[in-house]
């Protein structure tokens, strides 16, 4: 209910016309950049569902961007809870490159995930992670989320120091806290205009003050202003930020450090503009000196 980002329902054809159309972009990159000496020094995918795609999708991806790319490090994925308690398909995952992922688990409490509309339940996210360690993986981030929606200040405060406790038993490397963000691009934003939702905000503070004591405590230090972590840092948010960033797919955001675009919200938009050998990019900018300066504040001023 709470998601801002561009998406659209899973459709099987759908998605291997986009897998197709995404391996011939990359190559339409590769050759716009053919006479460039850069390396791709990091790579995310995001930002919601990436892993209802399967393994060998991922492998596909991988081939290409190392081959033509110059992809020297490894691949992140986002990923819901649900898509990874088949252990087979975890192993899979790890064994076609992808080496780092991000679970979206938001609570181990099930009114909170009721709320947020999550389809998974608390077993769900503690099975991702477990198996998400054997498999291998070099870096494991676990999402939660504090402010959820009418859920009264105080207990929430209570379920949250749960929430972190069970979070720590599991070991993750990274914990991102963030809270519940309601944007006007959510679906959930309807709900607040007509007066049925409400947050606990005046606890923010205490929201905060709690992650850090019971993180530190438990050896995380903090990274950045929602992220804590015991090793190695899962992030992409701040890339959009300062670059330099390219794209791929529909939604996506590109940034080279003084032009931005942002690609199209459509994917069937999306396939016909690349099937036509033309740029997926909706909107595009040039990027001040005095703002680029301002955003590289702003990123840092996230950073600790």
């Amino acid at each position: 209910l709470y998601c801002p980002y561009y998406r659209e329902i899973w459709n099987k054809r759908d998605f291997e016309k986009y897998a197709s159309a995404l391996i011939r972009e990359i190559n339409l990159l590769s050759m716009k950049l053919k006479d460039r000496d850069f390396e791709i020094v990091d790579a995310h995918v995001g930002g919601g569902s990436p892993s209802l795609a399967p393994p060998s999708f991922w492998k596909l991806i991988i081939d290409e961007l190392k081959s033509k790319l110059n992809l020297k490090t490894s691949l992140g994925i986002e990923a819901n809870p649900e898509d990874l308690v088949d252990e087979s398909k975890v192993f899979a995952m790890a064994e076609a490159g992808v080496s780092e992922i991000s679970v979206g688990g938001q609570s181990f409490c099930k009114p909170h995930l009721k709320v947020l509309g999550r389809r998974h339940g608390p077993e769900e996210v503690e099975i991702a992670i477990k198996n998400c360690r054997t498999a291998g993986f070099k870096l494991i981030n676990l999402d939660l989320m504090f402010m959820v929606p009418n859920i009264q200040g105080k207990e929430q405060l209570k379920n949250w120091e749960e929430d972190l406790t069970k979070a720590v038993q599991l070991n993750p490397d990274q914990i991102t806290a963030y809270p519940t963000l309601i944007t006007r691009q959510c679906k959930g934003y309807k709900l607040v205009k007509a007066g049925k939702v409400n947050q606990p905000t005046r606890l923010f503070g205490s929201f905060l003050e709690r992650t850090r004591e019971i993180l530190e405590g438990e050896g995380y230090k903090r990274i950045r202003i929602y992220s804590w972590s015991r090793g190695g840092e899962y992030a992409t948010v701040n890339l959009e930020m300062v670059g330099p960033l390219l794209c791929l797919g529909p939604g996506a955001m590109g940034f080279t450090g003084s032009y931005e675009w942002c690609q199209v919200h459509s994917v069937a938009e999306y396939i016909k503009s690349i099937n036509s050998n033309k740029p997926a990019a909706a909107v595009s900018r040039t990027v001040s000196l005095e703002e680029r300066a301002a955003r590289l504040m702003a990123d840092q001023l996230f950073c600790s």
